[in-house]
């Protein structure tokens, strides 16, 4: 073997033996991290939050309350107009409302309410699985109370619909008025329920004179929308229905010398009406207008006699019912 063979072999021998180490200095391996690394371990903390963070929040939805309050509650407010008697059912609703101003045919004092419909001031309304809010029931007194400053009187009813979330009713008395002012408070249930309430009086008014007929010919149902009455007069024994959307200032039903009226205090919050009627065999109306439960909404309800004056000075138009007989 000559001299040039072995250079060659040693060449190609020290090319063997220091390419690895000449490849770890250009282009190291990535460090491997240890088991035991903090830094892996915060790197997995990091993560779990972040699959916290975006997991889907589920909303469960409360169940209804089975009410326990089954005795009806009975207030008497009496004013120098009335003497009205409330029940804590529908979370008030007048029992009866004797005017002290007006005299049947046989001299007892007029009842504006139909005996046996004194369910009449009523709120309706879903729960988000459709079914119907157990509002009819009896509600619970929560206070009765009077302000000698304003010469008024004033109830509170509360209801639990779900655990631990109440709804309330209220309403104001004034000696010298047949305005009662009333608020309804729905907001704590307003993220369980559907949208739809419903608000109004149901039961109609009754007839006051001994000729039946002749009262009958005045009785009627009115919504007022922008300034414009619209009126429903039944003459069928089934039961009829219309609904008037848009914003409402108020509606009413009258006989011949007494009406029910309810009057929002934000008609712009105020979404649509509804009147309905039969004759069953007098004519029994009903009327309501649908409300959002996300304020709390506030209406002046008057119950009382036909009496211009007073009609008049609510200031809202309700004098536009009134039939003078004019052509």
């Amino acid at each position: 073997m000559d001299r040039n063979t072995l250079l060659a072999f040693f060449l190609i021998s020290l090319v063997l033996v220091f390419t690895p180490k000449y490849m770890e200095l250009v282009s190291p391996p990535p460090p491997v991290a240890a088991e035991n690394d903090s830094s892996s371990t915060d790197s997995l903390v990091v993560k779990s939050e972040k699959t916290v963070e975006t997991q889907e929040r589920r909303y469960i939805k409360p169940t209804q309350v089975v009410s326990k309050n089954t005795k009806e509650t009975l207030t008497n407010v009496n004013t120098s107009l009335y003497s009205l008697q409330m029940s804590s059912l529908f979370g008030g609703t007048v029992k009866s409302h004797l005017l002290n101003e007006y005299m049947t045919s046989d001299s007892q004092l007029v009842n504006i309410i139909n005996p046996g419909s004194y369910k009449n001031i009523f709120i309706s309304g879903k729960d988000l699985d459709g079914k119907d809010l157990p509002l009819s029931e009896n509600w619970i007194l929560q206070s009765f109370s009077r302000d000698p400053t304003s010469n008024s009187q004033a109830i509170v009813y509360k209801y639990e619909v779900f655990p631990d979330k109440y709804i309330y009713k209220s309403f104001t008395f004034y000696d010298n008025s047949y305005i009662i002012d009333l608020a309804l408070d729905l907001t704590s249930i307003s993220q369980d329920i559907y949208r739809d309430v419903f608000f109004g009086w149901t039961g109609g008014l009754p007839t006051t004179e001994a000729n039946t007929k002749d009262d009958l010919s005045y009785f009627n149902s009115y919504v007022y929308q922008g300034g414009e009455l619209e009126n429903f007069k039944t003459g069928s024994k089934q039961r009829e229905e219309y609904k008037y959307n848009g914003q409402s200032e108020w509606v009413a039903m009258r006989t011949k010398y007494f009406t029910t009226a309810i009057i929002p205090d934000s008609p712009q919050k105020i979404r649509s009406a509804v009147l309905s009627g039969q004759i069953d065999p007098l004519e029994t109306y009903d009327m309501s207008v649908l409300i959002d439960p996300f304020d709390v909404q506030t209406f002046r309800l008057y119950i009382g006699p036909l009496e211009f004056e007073r009609i008049k000075k609510i200031n809202v138009g309700l004098e536009s019912i009134m039939d003078f007989g004019w052509s």
